[in-house]
């Protein structure tokens, strides 16, 4: 089984006893480009996320580890 917890709280969100619940995901996705004549824009994302994917229990754990990590 894969340990899945909260980046902020560390709450185990692997798996879930006997309702159904939800964790909150948060991941670097790149957007493909669309393109006229060819011609493209190079440009940077900030900030990045270099965890790669984050997780989450809740929106006050989101809120709490962005305020921390991007003040």
């Amino acid at each position: 089984m894969i340990m899945i917890s909260c980046n902020n709280c560390d709450s185990d969100l692997s798996t879930t006893k006997n309702c159904v619940a939800y964790r909150l995901v948060l991941a670097n996705q790149k957007i493909p480009i669309y393109s006229i004549n060819n011609a493209v824009t190079s440009m940077g994302v900030f900030p990045p996320i270099d965890e790669g994917e984050v997780h989450f229990c809740c929106i006050g754990c989101l809120k709490s580890w962005l305020k921390k990590r991007y003040p």
